[in-house]
């Protein structure tokens, strides 16, 4: 029997989760705080993929405001069930809260050596615009790496 899986909201109240999932799925230390202090900002949300079985997160995505567009910090999905659709269903979110706060566009970053995820955005309307050299900090026995900019125009 295949598990339901919904997308649901998560707030300031929802910091130690959400950094819990981030450094987990991204290898990166981020602080509860800063997460509460990101998703205070005006018009930052995050989104977190759960199991309707029994509420286990699979995923989230941290969104900011930044302009006319919404900059997607973060957003990862827990190794064990990666490429079974969860990123898409939280991109789908995204984009849905962004036309829904009238946003012209979303921008990322991802790694240049991230081929599952490059494909996941451009698959979702994504294009590359730029590329940001040795963006990413050795981490977690990893060398640094450059980041792609990639931008979605929403409809007006």
């Amino acid at each position: 029997m295949t598990t339901s899986i919904r997308v649901c909201a998560a707030g300031p109240a929802h910091a130690a989760l959400l950094t819990g999932l981030h450094n987990e799925m991204l290898q990166a230390e981020w602080t509860a705080d800063s997460v509460a202090r990101l998703l205070n900002l005006p018009g930052a949300f995050g989104v977190v993929a759960v199991t309707d079985k029994n509420e286990r997160p699979l995923g989230f995505a941290l969104c900011i405001p930044g302009g006319e567009g919404l900059d997607i910090a973060a957003i990862g999905v827990a190794a064990d069930v990666r490429r079974q659709g969860i990123g898409r269903l939280l991109m789908d979110e995204v984009v849905a809260r962004a036309e829904a706060a009238g946003c012209r566009e979303l921008v990322l970053e991802v790694g240049a050596g991230n081929n599952a995820a490059r494909h996941l955005y451009l698959s979702c309307g994504f294009s590359s615009v730029a590329e940001r050299q040795d963006y990413y900090a050795p981490r977690a026995g990893k060398p640094g790496e450059s980041a792609l900019v990639m931008k979605k125009t929403l409809p007006t």
